[in-house]
């Protein structure tokens, strides 16, 4: 198993690269020109929209971790065996991302309409089950 880390849009990367030292698991971040990392192992990608989605999908192997925000990549990630965590600490499965590509995309419609307004600010109750999620992936308890 390697974790593969959407770095544009994953919180606690340094927590994340403790536990793969804890267990000895490669830490991958795919960040793209406007971030900057200093890990081991970082994949600098183009500007352009979805390239670091795209450099992940292209990499990803099956039974690879990989952390994204993104329902549409988490679709295709599924499709190559890859298990998925949500940055919020929910894990993205074939059971659940149907009605979460539903809701992106109905999401989307209203915030066009401007009725409804983006994600809530991050918790630390939040930061707790994404971080307790990851290390059950990990440790082999979930």
């Amino acid at each position: 198993m390697r974790i593969l880390i959407d770095g544009d849009a994953t919180p606690d990367i340094e927590k994340i690269a403790f536990l793969c030292d804890k267990y000895d698991i490669k830490m991958i971040v795919y960040c793209d020109m406007n971030h900057f990392f200093d890990y081991e192992s970082v994949i600098m990608c183009d500007q352009w929209n979805d390239s670091v989605d795209y450099a992940i999908l292209k990499d990803v192997k099956k039974g690879d971790l990989v952390i994204t925000q993104d329902y549409g990549e988490a679709g295709m990630l599924l499709t190559k065996g890859a298990i998925v965590v949500h940055p919020s600490g929910f894990i993205i499965d074939s059971n659940n991302i149907d009605s979460l590509l539903m809701t992106r995309y109905i999401n989307g419609k209203m915030r066009k309409h401007q009725l409804v307004k983006g994600p809530k600010k991050r918790t630390q109750d939040t930061r707790k089950r994404f971080l307790k999620t990851i290390e059950g992936i990990i440790s082999n308890e979930i």
